[in-house]
């Protein structure tokens, strides 16, 4: 695997995506790409650079206090873990949305919507991980949800224009609960453990 062409990859696709989501949008409807491709090529990438941030983050803010090993990687463990079965639980759930507002159902159309859209959370709490100083920051994670507002008309050109509003709404706050959900529950599960 060519890292170094991989890293570019992702660099330039988050960069498209922010800078210009409606035009990004339209080059990833023409991409045949499967769900797993952009799981592996851009999402794991972007979740592990995340994780292992946090990690440092921790690490360095810590260091004269002490530190639990055990915590630390059960923090690790939930972060990375929550977040990629957040994204997968969303997928399937926005896949199903997609047929109650008037759309044909596309898995991987979904899979682009809700993993693409993530990029600006990721790439942010990157940054506010690392310098924790910087966690005010984390509000501009929110643009994420502007970049998936902006792919609905893109890739579900069939869901009617009435109905994007209602859409969006409701996948942004069923993936709300589900992060949620999945967070409390890998939560209680790994401190048992740590």
């Amino acid at each position: 695997m060519d890292f170094k062409k991989l890293a570019s990859g992702i660099y330039e696709r988050s960069k498209a995506l922010i800078l210009q989501p409606k035009d990004e949008w339209k080059n990833i409807l023409e991409e045949n790409v499967t769900m797993n491709l952009v799981v592996r090529n851009f999402l794991l990438p972007l979740l592990l650079l995340s994780t292992v941030a946090s990690l440092l983050g921790r690490i360095i803010q810590k260091v004269n206090i002490g530190l639990d090993g055990n915590l630390l990687m059960a923090d690790g463990l939930r972060e990375f873990f929550g977040f990629l079965l957040s994204v997968y639980a969303s997928t399937y759930l926005v896949n199903e949305l997609v047929k109650s507002f008037g759309g044909a159902k596309n898995l991987r159309r979904s899979a682009n919507l809700v993993i693409y859209s993530s990029a600006p959370s990721l790439i942010i709490s990157m940054v506010t991980g690392l310098i924790p100083a910087l966690y005010p920051l984390g509000v501009l994670g929110l643009y994420s949800f502007y970049i998936f507002y902006v792919g609905i008309p893109v890739l579900f050109e069939d869901i009617p224009e009435q109905k994007h509003i209602g859409f969006f709404i409701t996948s942004v706050l069923l993936m709300i609960l589900v992060f949620a959900f999945i967070r409390y529950f890998l939560t209680t599960f790994l401190m048992a453990f740590a």
